[in-house]
C-alpha cells in the first residue's frame, strides 16, 4: 500500500479546490484552502507547534489568486518550511509565467486543462527529488528558446531597448548614451522590424513575452 502523503490545495475557486482534492483523496491526506492568509497562518502553526503529521510534503497552488503576488506567496511558503515541494496549477500556458514561477522554487507546473492524467505523475515525480511541467510548456518554452537562438539585438539596441522600457524619449535616450536622436531613430526602428512590431507598446509587451528585459 501506498504510503498517503500531506498534500494542502489551495485555490480561490472552491469548485477547482475541492475537485482536486477528492481527486487525490484515495492515496492522499489532503486539506483545502481559499486564502493565502489561511494557509501560511495554519502551516506557521503546524511548524511552531512541530505536528509533523499535519504539515505538507506537497502544495497544490493556484498561480493567480486575487490579491496576491504568486512569487512572493511561493517564497513565504518555502521560508515557513523549506522542505515543501509546490506544484502549479494555471490556466495560462506562458513561458514567462514559467519562468517567473521558478524564482519561487516551485517543483512543477500542471494546466488545469488536464489535472487528472497529469498530478498524479507530478506528485510522484516531486517526491522523488524530480520535476514536471506539462507537455504543452515544455513545446511552447521550446518554441521560445529556439526564438530566441535565432533573435539576436545588438548591445546598442538592448541599452535602448532597456532605456525605452523606463519611458526614455528619442531626445533623453540620445543624451544618456552620447549619440544623435537620428541613431536612436534607427536603432529604433531596426528593433521594430526585428520584433515585427507597430510602435513602442507593442515592442516593450514582445520584449517582455520573450524574456528581452
Amino acid at each position: 500500500m501506498k504510503k498517503r502523503l500531506c498534500i494542502w490545495v489551495i485555490d480561490d475557486h472552491k469548485v477547482v479546490a475541492n475537485g482536486i482534492a477528492a481527486l487525490l483523496s484515495e492515496l492522499h491526506c489532503t486539506r483545502v484552502f481559499y486564502e493565502q492568509e489561511d494557509l501560511l497562518n495554519q502551516l506557521q502553526l503546524a511548524m511552531l507547534n512541530d505536528t509533523i503529521e499535519l504539515l505538507p510534503e506537497i502544495l497544490i497552488a493556484d498561480y493567480h489568486m486575487p490579491g496576491r503576488d504568486p512569487i512572493d506567496f511561493f517564497i513565504a511558503v518555502r521560508t515557513c518550511n523549506p522542505t515543501i515541494k509546490i506544484i502549479v496549477l494555471s490556466m495560462h500556458d506562458s513561458p514567462k509565467i514559467v519562468q517567473d514561477a521558478l524564482q519561487g522554487g516551485i517543483s512543477g507546473f500542471v494546466l488545469k486543462q488536464n489535472p487528472e492524467q497529469e498530478l498524479q505523475i507530478a506528485i510522484e515525480l516531486v517526491m522523488n527529488g524530480g520535476s514536471y511541467f506539462s507537455s504543452e510548456l515544455i513545446k511552447s518554452m521550446g518554441r521560445l528558446q529556439k526564438q530566441q537562438e535565432n533573435f539576436q539585438l545588438t548591445g546598442r539596441e538592448k541599452e535602448i531597448l532597456n532605456l525605452l522600457a523606463k519611458a526614455f524619449t528619442s531626445k533623453e535616450i540620445a543624451s544618456a548614451l552620447f549619440i544623435s536622436e537620428r541613431t536612436v531613430e534607427t536603432h529604433r526602428t531596426n528593433l521594430l522590424r526585428k520584433t515585427k512590431t507597430v510602435n513602442t507598446t507593442a515592442l516593450l509587451a514582445y520584449a517582455r513575452d520573450h524574456f528581452l528585459l
